[in-house]
């Protein structure tokens, strides 16, 4: 029988235990986005517990979505100094840490709550964009993949659900596999 504390497989990575830190809101920081000491502190204590992965806490796309001032900040020019020194602390104890991108609304420019049925093809090129940029942002930080957060009723989440997309092109119709 399995134990919550064998080791296993996850996609690539080799896991301590079975044990996942999931992300939530977590932001604690200073003035100008940069995180406090606390955080490093809470991410070494996660680190050394027996976790197997870490979930990053959230943080958010675009600086005018409603949830963005409850995200931890992706958008400060100290973001990867930062968070190389809070994946370094994950790494020191052989945890691979994923970072979590969330976004509640987007705003394609013309309209800040865009929804699926509103973007032109631009527009979600514009969008697909923004979300390689944030990975990009999370791999130079030593993040060791990203997580994107389409639950909850979330940008993505209404995105792939038929009831709010509506959508007739390639970006529309069922996204069941089968």
């Amino acid at each position: 029988m399995k134990d919550l504390f064998d080791e296993c497989k996850f996609g690539d990575f080799n896991l301590k235990s079975r044990v996942i830190r999931t992300g939530g809101w977590e932001r604690d920081s200073e003035d100008g986005g940069f995180i406090k000491p606390a955080v490093f502190e809470r991410y070494e204590n996660i680190a050394k517990s027996g976790v197997g992965l870490i979930v990053s806490e959230m943080f958010a796309l675009d600086p005018k979505d409603r949830f963005y001032p409850y995200c931890a900040n992706m958008n400060y020019k100290g973001f990867i100094k930062d968070y190389k020194q809070v994946t370094n602390l994950a790494h020191h104890f052989e945890v691979p840490i994923l970072g979590q991108l969330a976004f509640f609304f987007y705003d394609d420019g013309v309209n800040q709550k865009a929804e699926p049925n509103d973007l032109t093809i631009e527009g979600i090129r514009k969008l697909q964009a923004e979300v390689v940029m944030a990975a990009k942002k999370f791999s130079f930080a030593g993040f060791d993949g990203i997580q994107i957060n389409m639950a909850h009723n979330f940008y993505l989440a209404r995105f792939i659900n038929p009831y709010f997309n509506q959508r007739t092109d390639e970006y529309g119709g069922n996204t069941e596999i089968g």
